[in-house]
Parts: structure tokens; sequence; C-alpha cells
């Protein structure tokens, strides 16, 4: 099994914006459009956010800026339309004691095993891969909080369902259910929560711009009211 060090690039600090876009290699390219949920040459992405609290309902908006090669700048964020802060991004490094480093594992057909978390020297994360004969994800196993997650797909090899259990396999906590567009976009999850697999107990329905970039994410409860609402307007170079 061979190891390889990756030092994670999306960490979000208050001090020293870089003043020069970083370079980056096509795998951390791809790495920042998935965790952004965006696909193209990305300039801005505004997001307004409501949720419901036990105070009741809060707004929330951030805007985030990119560098034409895709890398992030900087997130300015708002409260009910007034201004709170503006928190730069640079890559981490190895030195950096505010930066968090992955050890990544993989076996012979180069699928990850194994990945090791770690903050100052801490481990705070390690988690365990199995997969199927077509390399598909089939189970996380999170060995500090000893969670399991099994993984199903359909036909098109797109994920339909996940399970998360605790410690003890026989109890499921919950169960989400997933389901797409003709662009094999993931439109809908339906969730479900022990005991009851036959309820549904609430779910998220996407919706995506031509690019196949995430515009809109609105969770709702099992009575079908609104819980969270993201809508995003994206700005592409």
């Amino acid at each position: 099994m061979k190891k390889y060090i990756f030092l994670i690039v999306l960490q979000s600090f208050t001090s020293c914006m870089a003043q020069e876009a970083p370079t980056l290699t096509t795998k951390e390219k791809n790495e920042i459009q998935d965790f952004f949920g965006v696909k193209g040459n990305v300039k801005e992405i505004h997001t307004d956010i409501e949720a419901l609290t036990t105070a009741g309902k809060a707004n929330y908006s951030t805007t985030t800026s990119f560098y034409i090669n895709g890398a992030p700048i900087e997130t300015k964020m708002y409260e009910n339309g007034k201004f709170q802060k503006t928190e730069p991004w640079r890559p981490s490094n190895k030195e950096d004691e505010k930066g968090w480093e992955l050890i990544e594992e993989f076996d012979s057909k180069k699928r990850l095993q194994k990945t090791t978390k770690y903050n100052n020297g801490r481990v705070v994360a390690e988690t365990e891969y199995k997969y199927d004969d077509s390399s598909n994800k089939i189970e996380e196993f999170e060995k500090i909080n000893k969670t399991i997650r099994s993984f199903k797909y359909n036909k098109l090899g797109k994920l339909a369902e996940e399970i998360e259990y605790g410690a003890n396999r026989n109890d499921w906590y919950s169960k989400k259910k997933y389901s797409y567009d003709d662009k094999a976009n993931s439109i809908e999850v339906l969730i479900y929560y022990y005991p009851d697999d036959k309820a549904q107990s609430g779910k998220v329905i996407k919706s995506y711009d031509a690019k196949g970039s995430l515009i809109k994410s609105i969770q709702y409860d099992k009575d079908n009211a609104m819980i969270t609402s993201n809508v995003r307007k994206i700005t592409y170079y």
C-alpha cells in the first residue's frame, strides 16, 4: 500500500491573503469545484441563505470571489443584510500550525483505502473505505466516532442510497435516497430516520444552471415545511 500526503487547499484564514493566484494542479482545481459545487470557470458565487431557527427566521448571505484559474480569493459574509467580515482564502502548507494535514493511502488499483486527518499533529479523523468489483465505494468506516456508511448505486453507477449505522450495524441511524435528472445531476434526496424507513422524514431539492453548477438547494421537513434555503447567483469569466 502506497502512501501519499495531500495538504488540504481549502482552508480559510483571517490573516494575509495571497496577492497572486496560487498554482493549482488539475486534481486540486477539481477538488475546489467539487467543494463549491460548481462547473466551469467561476468568477463569483453569491449565496442567499434562509434558515428557520429556534429564535425564528434568519437570513445570511456570502459572496466568494475566485481567480481566473479557479482558486478562491475571499468570502464576504453578511447577516440580515449587514456586512460582518471578510475571510481570505489561501493554500495551507505543512508548516502552517493552523493548517490541516490529510494523509491518503491507496491500493494497487489507485483506490482510496484510508484517510487520516491531523490538526496540529493530533489525529482528528480516521476513515477506511471498501469498494465493489466496479470500484464503486460501498462502505466508509469512521474509526473515531465508530460510524459506518454504506452505499448502493443505480444502473448508471450513480449513488442511489446511503445508509448510516452506529457501532452496531444492526441499528441504522439514517437513510438517504437519491434521484437524478437526465444530465446525471442530483436533484432530490429523500431522508429517513430509524426506525421507520417508509415514512419520509425530510427531503432536499436541488437545481442547477446550464453549466451544471448548483444554484439552489432547499431542505424540507417531514411536513414539507422549509428548513433551509440556499439560492446562489454564479458569475463566470
